[in-house]
C-alpha cells in the first residue's frame, strides 16, 4: 500500500498517486503568500491554479471551496475576495453569480478596457481627436471611416459607454 506524500497516511488505490486525497494534493502544492493568500503552485490553467487528480482537471479554488462547503450550486462561481487567482485560502473565497464576479472586476479596476481589450481597434491617442471631431458635429460615419471603425463605435465614444476612462 502507498503512503501519502503529504500526510503520510496509508491509502489504497493506484500506486501512481502520490497523495491520498485532492486536499493533500492541494496542500502539498500550495505556499503561503502575502496578504494571507495561500498560492497554489501547481499547473496554471488560465492564470488559476489547476490540479489533475484521478483523471480530472480541477481548479484549486473550486476544489478547496467544495472540500469545506460542499458542491457549488449550479449558476454560481467561486470568487476571490483577494483578487489573487492562484489563492486557495478558504477565507478569501466566496460564492456569487458570474455577474457579481464581473462587478468585482469593474469595481476593483481589473476588467479589460481600452487597448487591453483584444478586440480594440482604437488607442487612447485616437480618442481625443475623435472627441474633437464629434464636437465639430462631423457625422459618426465619416469619423468611423477615418479611424477604421463603425459609426456605432463613434456613437459609443460620444455617449460615454466606451473609452470613458480616457
Amino acid at each position: 500500500m502507498p503512503y501519502c506524500k503529504q500526510c503520510l497516511n496509508e491509502f489504497s488505490g493506484n500506486n501512481k498517486l502520490k497523495f491520498c486525497s485532492l486536499i493533500c494534493t492541494l496542500d502539498h502544492r500550495s505556499v503561503d503568500g502575502c496578504n494571507g493568500c495561500i498560492n497554489f503552485t501547481g499547473v496554471p490553467a488560465r492564470e488559476y491554479g489547476s490540479v489533475r487528480f484521478r483523471g480530472r482537471e480541477i481548479r484549486a479554488n473550486r476544489a478547496m471551496w467544495e472540500h469545506h462547503n460542499g458542491p457549488i450550486p449550479k449558476g454560481l462561481v467561486v470568487r476571490h475576495k483577494c483578487d489573487n487567482k492562484r489563492c486557495c485560502n478558504i477565507e478569501h473565497l466566496e460564492l456569487g453569480t458570474p455577474n457579481d464576479n464581473v462587478q468585482d472586476a469593474v469595481t476593483r479596476g481589473r476588467h479589460a478596457k481600452g487597448t487591453s481589450m483584444a478586440s480594440a481597434k482604437l488607442t487612447e491617442n485616437d480618442i481625443k481627436p475623435i472627441r474633437e471631431l464629434i464636437a465639430k458635429n462631423i457625422p459618426p460615419r465619416i469619423i468611423g471611416l477615418q479611424f477604421g471603425v463603425s459609426r456605432a463605435a463613434i456613437r459609443h465614444i460620444k455617449d460615454g459607454t466606451s473609452w470613458k476612462h480616457v
